[in-house]
């Protein structure tokens, strides 16, 4: 979890404090006011427990702020978006049955939001595999 100057940090930052500001007043670099707050390479972004997953879902429910939660637990808003939809990894490729099961949805009438439920993907996924896109 974070220190009470951490909190200060990432708080500052969501209120649109500019990352110069901040590291003058807490007397830190800039890369170290980056990593505190999540801006972070890929590379460097923080695997999670399954016990870090259950509480960030938790928090999020609490009502927590998405990007509160991304800066403490060092990941990326997009990825918090996954983890609290419980949805695939974007990165997951969908099978060609799939892929032909939201085809037959779509000509069915159902909605892309309609379909990446059911198949736990974001409707701009399914937009891109009916486009064929992915």
């Amino acid at each position: 979890m974070t220190t009470e100057p951490e909190n200060s940090i990432i708080s500052g930052y969501h209120m649109g404090v500019s990352l110069e500001s901040l590291s003058s007043k807490f007397n830190v670099s800039i890369e170290d006011i980056k990593s505190i707050v999540g801006i972070v390479k890929k590379k460097t972004l923080k695997k999670l427990s399954d016990n870090d997953i259950k509480i960030i879902r938790k928090r999020y429910k609490a009502g927590v702020s998405p990007s509160h939660l991304a800066a403490e637990f060092k990941i990326s808003r997009q990825w918090l978006h996954i983890l609290v939809k419980n949805l695939k990894n974007h990165r997951t490729l969908l099978s060609p049955l799939q892929k032909l099961d939201m085809k037959e949805r779509h000509f069915q009438g159902q909605s892309y939001e309609e379909i990446g439920k059911i198949h736990k993907v974001h409707p701009k996924t399914v937009y891109k595999v009916l486009k064929g896109m992915k």
